[in-house]
């Protein structure tokens, strides 16, 4: 779907989400224990951590680039209590 720039359902992105869940129990609780997190940031957040990249995240979820960049800057910024870059959100995801 990202390939052919085709948004993400959401029956399919619960298939995603329980595939996800399947690899890397710990990830979802560990990331919404950290505050109340949207369902739109948590499903750029899913996608970031399986690899997808921005363009493609924005493809999937009807969203712009910068809208998908803005949403990773503004997550950091909640969880750390200081701005950042969108990058430092993906560099925290990968650690989870």
């Amino acid at each position: 779907m990202a390939k052919n720039n085709q948004p993400i359902s959401s029956e399919d992105f619960l298939k995603v989400e329980e595939l996800f869940k399947a690899l890397h129990p710990t990830f979802i609780e560990r990331l919404r224990g950290l505050y109340p997190i949207k369902e739109k940031e948590w499903k750029i957040s899913l996608l970031i951590k399986m690899g997808f990249p921005q363009h493609q995240i924005a493809s999937l979820l009807c969203m712009s680039e910068e809208g998908v960049h803005s949403s990773r800057r503004r997550m950091y910024k909640k969880v750390f209590q200081k701005d950042g870059a969108a990058k430092l959100w993906d560099d925290f995801l990968e650690s989870l």
